[in-house]
């Protein structure tokens, strides 16, 4: 197995180095560099624009009390809350409290599960095969509650 260190160019390891205030965000950059096997000017572009803080899921939970959601994802002005289930029992006390918490703020909640792909009640469930067109799913569900 190759380091990583060797699997991007040094140019893109002092972007990476001078433009991140985190490990973590320096990690996620030379792990998007790798897979996405950017040039200097991309990366540049990535790093200007700020999107280690566009793309980066967030976690969210209250103190004291059993709430928690799996992560919040930013999708332009909007946030969130999302679940991901494993599991048959896809109830989720944590995201309605959130929408409690937060009544104008969530447009949509969104569970990742093995169940049907399906809009109820606020809640769009995606199926986990489906994962990778959540983005798609997201803005057509609301358009459809726009209606």
């Amino acid at each position: 197995m190759t380091p990583v260190v060797t699997q991007i160019s040094w140019t893109n390891h002092l972007l990476i180095m001078s433009g991140c205030k985190s490990d973590e965000e320096h990690e996620f950059y030379i792990h998007l560099c790798i897979k996405e096997n950017y040039s200097k000017r991309q990366l540049e572009r990535q790093l200007d624009s700020g999107y280690y803080e566009r793309y980066m899921p967030r976690y969210w939970s209250q103190n004291n009390l059993p709430y928690e959601v799996d992560f919040l994802i930013q999708r332009e002005n909007d946030i969130f809350p999302v679940e991901v289930k494993s599991e048959a029992n896809t109830t989720s006390k944590s995201m309605k409290k959130f929408k409690e918490l937060f009544p104008d703020k969530v447009r949509l909640r969104i569970r990742f599960s093995l169940d049907n792909l399906n809009l109820d009640d606020g809640v769009l469930n995606i199926p986990l095969f489906m994962a990778d067109q959540a983005d798609r799913l997201i803005g057509l569900a609301l358009e459809k509650r726009k209606q």
